[in-house]
């Protein structure tokens, strides 16, 4: 959870400071944060598949798209869209919806402005690391 208030304070912060309405941040923080699961949960689901590729969760999946004609390209961004919708929506409605932003934004202002840069480092640390591994776990296979 607190990964997800570095993402929300670093979106505000960073709309703030170039003096842009940081309700915006609120948006941005929500995709950001949708994405960043999105990418962390396929890594996971492409390391299973490597480490385990006869278990039941990995052929379940398997034999759901079986009978698909169409392209796996096409397939995965359906996939990817409609998780981005489903978990952007539920962030949108819990951890990003306006009172929770709001009280984000005022416990992370009230931080030196030392810590608060080195929050928004954190949140390049957290997107960098998720996409890296996505990267090893699609380029390894």
């Amino acid at each position: 959870m607190r990964f997800l208030e570095i993402i929300y304070f670093s979106q505000y912060y960073e709309l703030k400071k170039s003096a842009r309405d940081p309700m915006k941040g609120r948006l941005n923080g929500t995709l950001l944060s949708a994405t960043i699961i999105i990418l962390n949960l396929v890594s996971l689901w492409l390391m299973l598949l490597r480490l385990a590729p006869h278990s039941s969760p990995v052929h379940f999946v398997q034999n759901l798209f079986s009978g698909y004609e169409g392209s796996g390209r096409f397939m995965g961004k359906l996939i990817g869209a409609a998780l981005l919708v489903v978990l952007g929506g539920t962030l949108w409605n819990t951890v990003g919806s306006e009172r929770s932003y709001l009280r984000i934004a005022d416990k992370y202002k009230n931080l030196p402005d030392e810590a608060q840069q080195k929050t928004v480092k954190q949140a390049l640390a957290i997107f960098f690391f998720s996409f890296v591994l996505f990267l090893l776990m699609t380029f390894t296979l």
